[in-house]
């Protein structure tokens, strides 16, 4: 769990996708989302990215905008 939380001091879609991940292992889904949401500004087209939405989505019922990024991942 270390390195996903250092994961967060980087800026790339990679760092902010882990760092994403550390958050919601942590139980803190809104940062988790932001996180993924700064992520994929950097990279849109990231597929780990539209899936970890696509997760956070679904973990708060937003059922059909998780189906949205499941789509487009």
């Amino acid at each position: 769990m270390t390195l996903l939380k250092k994961g967060g001091t980087m800026r790339s879609v990679d760092g902010l996708t882990a760092r994403a991940l550390y958050l919601e292992m942590t139980g803190d889904n809104q940062q988790a989302e932001k996180a993924v949401r700064e992520g994929l500004g950097v990279k849109p087209d990231s597929i780990e990215g539209r899936i970890a939405l696509a997760s956070l989505l679904e973990k708060k019922g937003d059922r059909e905008n998780a189906a949205l990024e499941y789509v487009n991942a």
